[in-house]
Parts: structure tokens; C-alpha cells; sequence
């Protein structure tokens, strides 16, 4: 069954029932879905799978909708009052978190939606900014709001909004007649597998000193939308501090008490001592405490899976100690010399004010590409 083929017989399932949305190199075909979303991360590809297997002669040919903006375009001619339920969901999003009575809101924005890839395997794929309604994503209370939907009551064009799970909200499953796959990281960039998270990343360091601020702009400019880089385990830990090694060789002058910004902040209900809930240090010592020392920072702007792994790497056991205001979360390098510190501080974080000026990295996900139709 060819793609006119598989179109004409969507097309006639559409008079019957809901009508098939179409764009040139793809349908898409509301369910009745009473999924909610779980830990499953196939559940809903394997669900779609199931629904358009009568259309097409590859089930890996569907897949649960990518929420692209012509996507939401042809959405936005519907005017069914009524709440579709989207796959993109929270990287962030826990048991734990959505059990914790103390939780906070996030600034991640850690969203993206799962695909199958040529081996069938899944690649987490980020959503772009032009897919949010106004003021999304808004994350409640630690990935309490972990799944997107889209509202059809809107005025206006339909964009994606976080939400609990919406229970009975069907989704949109779509075909797809080519294969996708991630492509090489731009130049200048090194890359990174993340396996956990089916993601392929790219790293660059900046031989320039700046604040965060200024370096969150400069990647997000001279980087083409890249942001601060995270990382998601001891191996891209390792990655960024070869980098720097590259960086010294290269010139990079990494002198006394030297480090590199990443891309995470302090949450901005830990901004305060009284925040933190105790009179001296940086963090509350009750593990389950909003503001406890593995849940104080967080990555923003979805550049790794929350909560970081900072804890077993701070420089001393005071740290983060906040000593002023330090929203911000660096990585050692070189030489230091503050009173209580080790004379080198490879791979160690601290707390520091975000106006401080240091090195930096931008990363950003590699592109994904199209490897050509299905057979």
C-alpha cells in the first residue's frame, strides 16, 4: 500500500468518522482514546499502531502526532469544544515528585514527545517554543502537570498547555512514510549519546567569559537557539570536562579559582534563607524538602532530565552554601584557592552569583533529519 493508497482509504474512514487531517506528506486521525499517560513510553506509539494498522501495510509507518505548527494550524479550523490530550509530556515528571505534598513550580521546560526511530528504538525529541500557548509551558509542583493538551474552547489558534492527565482525551495518531533520524551536530559542536533518555546532544565550549545572562544570550544568538548546557550522567560529566582540557590546549586560560557556567538555576522558591526554611546554609537538610541540597538547582530550558546530579559532586560539604545571592551553579576547573577547598577542583560544583563572569558552554539537541520514504 502506497501513501495516494493509504490516504484514499483515511479519507473514506473520515466520512464515517472524525474527519482526517492532511498535510502533504502526512495524515492525522483522531481516536476515542481513554489512555492516560504512564511510565510506558510506547503506550501511546503502540497505540497508534493498533488504530492505523488498517490503513497502511508498516505499522512502523504511525505514530502518535508530532504537535508541529501545521499541525496545530489544521486544529485550529475545529470548533468541537472539547480537550485533545497530546504526547508531549515532561521529562521531569516522577512518581515521587507528583507523591511529594512539598513540591514547587519549575522553570525546566523539559517537553518533548517520543518517536520511533529507524531501529525502532525511541528518540526524545524537544518541542519548539512555537508550539506554547501564551505563558506555557506553566509546570506545576515538580512535574505535577506533566502532560500537554490543547483546548478547543481557545479563541484563536490552538497551542499546547501543560495539564494533569486528562483522563478520556483522545489523541491524534499520525502517518509516516519517511524515516527519521538524528543528524550530525552542527560544526564546532561535539556530541553526546544520552542513552536513558534516547536523545543525541551537542556541546560547545565558548572561550569567553561572560555573565549567564549574557552567555544564555550569546548561545541563544550566535549559537542559532542553543542554551547553557547540562548534562545527564557521570560519562557527559566527563565529556565537558575533556572539553576544557581541549579548551586549555587551545589556548583557554583557566587561572586561579576558574570555572565554567552551566545551564541550571536555583529554584526561585530557594532564593532566601527564609525560602529554605533554616537561618545559616544553602540548603535544608530534610531530603524531602523542596529546597533540600538535590532538589535546590534545576536545569531550565530542557537541556537535561531534573533533578541534577549535583549532589555527590559539590567542592565541599557546605556547598551550596549561599554566601549572598548565587542563583547560579558553576563547574571547576584549574587551580583554586579559597580557605576549605582542595587546590584542584576538577568536575565540582559551587554556588555563585549569576553576575559573575566565567566560561561557558551552549548545547543544543542535534538536528533530526529525514532519511528517506519507508519501504
Amino acid at each position: 500500500m502506497n501513501q495516494a493508497e493509504s490516504n484514499y482509504l483515511l479519507r473514506r474512514y473520515g466520512e464515517i468518522y472524525h474527519t482526517i487531517l492532511f498535510t502533504p506528506d502526512r495524515a492525522y486521525v483522531r481516536t476515542a482514546s481513554s489512555l492516560q499517560r504512564s511510565d510506558n513510553r510506547k503506550r501511546d506509539s503502540n497505540y497508534c499502531k493498533k488504530v492505523l494498522r488498517p490503513f497502511l501495510h508498516n505499522d512502523a509507518i504511525a505514530q502518535s502526532a508530532d504537535p508541529n505548527t501545521d499541525f496545530l494550524g489544521l486544529l485550529s479550523k475545529d470548533r468541537d469544544a472539547t480537550i485533545i490530550r497530546t504526547s508531549v509530556y515532561s521529562r521531569d515528571a516522577s512518581v515521587n515528585n507528583r507523591k511529594n505534598a512539598e513540591c514547587t513550580d519549575s522553570n525546566s521546560k523539559n517537553y518533548g514527545y517520543d518517536y520511533m526511530s529507524t531501529n525502532s528504538s525511541l528518540l526524545f525529541k524537544k518541542v519548539p517554543s512555537d508550539v506554547w500557548a501564551e505563558s506555557q509551558p506553566n509546570e506545576k509542583c515538580d512535574a505535577g502537570s506533566w502532560i500537554t493538551g490543547i483546548v478547543f474552547s481557545r479563541k484563536g489558534d490552538r497551542r499546547l498547555e501543560t495539564m494533569s492527565d486528562p483522563r478520556y482525551a483522545p489523541i491524534y495518531c499520525q502517518t509516516n512514510f519517511e524515516v527519521m533520524s538524528y543528524g550530525a551536530c552542527p560544526s564546532g559542536y561535539t556530541s553526546y549519546w544520552r542513552k536513558t533518555r534516547g536523545q543525541k546532544w551537542c556541546h560547545k565550549f565558548i572561550n569567553q567569559k561572560k555573565t549567564f545572562d549574557d552567555a544564555q544570550s550569546y548561545c541563544q544568538s550566535e549559537e542559532n537557539g542553543a542554551f547553557v548546557t547540562g548534562f545527564t550522567d557521570m560519562g557527559e560529566l566527563d565529556l565537558l570536562d575533556k572539553m576544557m582540557d581541549e579548551a586549555i590546549k587551545g589556548g583557554a586560560q583557566f587561572i586561579r579559582n576558574d570555572a565554567a557556567y552551566l545551564g541550571a538555576k536555583r529554584r526561585e522558591q530557594c532564593n532566601s534563607r527564609a525560602q529554605i526554611g533554616q537561618k545559616y546554609g544553602g540548603f535544608n537538610k530534610d531530603p524531602t524538602h523542596p529546597c533540600s541540597r538535590d532538589r535546590l538547582f534545576e536545569w531550565i530550558d530542557g537541556v537535561a532530565d531534573n533533578p541534577p546530579l549535583f549532589k555527590d559532586n559539590w567542592i565541599t560539604a557546605s556547598e551550596p552554601n549561599f554566601e549572598g545571592y548565587e542563583a547560579c551553579v558553576h563547574m571547576n576547573k584549574g587551580p583554586q584557592d579559597r580557605p576549605g577547598w582542595p587546590k584542584r577542583a576538577d568536575k565540582t560544583f559551587n554556588d555563585i552569583s549569576c553576575w559573575l563572569d566565567y566560561y561557558f558552554f551552549c548545547g543544543k539537541e542535534a538536528p533530526i533529519v529525514s532519511m528517506g520514504l519507508k519501504n
